[in-house]
């Protein structure tokens, strides 16, 4: 953990993702990430979401590209 007051990067997005959201939630943070969010719609915008729990642990909890079948339950 940084020092009170110090501002420190706990994440870096690789292209071509970008972070566009973060919630937090019970000390966890979860980032969400699109692909090639400054372009065109068609280029992709594939989310995915990360997470980064209190001991500095970094995974992917979901990813979606132009294959992923999504089903809601009605």
């Amino acid at each position: 953990m940084p020092a009170a007051g110090n501002v420190e990067p706990i994440l870096k997005a690789q292209r071509p993702r970008s972070p566009t959201g973060v919630a937090v939630n019970d000390g966890d943070v979860y980032v969400l990430e699109y692909t090639h969010a400054t372009e065109a719609k068609k280029q992709g915008w594939q989310p995915r979401v990360r997470k980064i729990a209190r001991d500095a642990t970094v995974s992917t909890l979901l990813t979606v590209s132009s294959g992923t079948n999504i089903r809601t339950e009605e």
